[in-house]
């Protein structure tokens, strides 16, 4: 709610963007390219490259950092099955 607030956009646009950089981050770990990904996520690869940026140059504080694992934990047991 404090995101959506701050960026005059709705809970759900917020929930989708945030949703959209978790699958990025996930596919940049797995050494997806930038074009890829963009295509994967359906985002333009402009974003893509803005959320590679801000996922590199930044730390997740302890409870982010839990929430990536868990979400990549998560899509790594799906691509097995």
């Amino acid at each position: 709610l404090e995101i959506a607030t701050k960026t005059h956009h709705s809970i759900n646009a917020v929930s989708s963007y945030i949703d959209k950089f978790k699958r990025c981050v996930a596919l940049f770990n797995s050494s997806f390219d930038l074009n890829t990904i963009a295509f994967l996520v359906h985002v333009s690869p402009t974003l893509v490259q803005e959320y590679h940026t801000i996922y590199s140059e930044n730390k997740p504080v302890a409870h982010r950092k839990q929430e990536l694992d868990e979400y990549f934990k998560k899509n790594s047991n799906h691509q097995g099955e």
